[in-house]
């Protein structure tokens, strides 16, 4: 299994936003690919303002990715993102 988040800085202990996505590994004559069929995407966050319709849940041909734009109370404007490519070499 291959494993990846995002973490964004944590500015107070109740402002963060977390992005993961993660898919099962498939090794056949030295090539590693992940079977998009397993692929998840993760979002969470707590005091921040997050519009859902914005948070972005790709699974393409090369790569799979979860974004998560992001407003903090005091203005400040970011993403949270975190990416699994889809084809290796070993």
């Amino acid at each position: 299994m291959y494993d990846h988040d995002a973490d964004t800085p944590q500015w107070a202990p109740d402002e963060w936003v977390w992005a993961g996505v993660s898919g099962w590994l498939n090794i056949c004559d030295g090539k590693i690919t992940v079977d998009t069929s397993t692929v998840r995407h993760v979002a969470y966050w707590s005091g921040v303002k997050v519009d859902r319709s914005r948070v972005v849940k790709y699974t393409g041909a090369r790569v799979s990715y979860t974004k998560i734009p992001y407003e903090r109370y005091n203005g400040d404007t970011g993403e949270a993102f975190a990416l699994i490519p889809h084809f290796y070499k070993h």
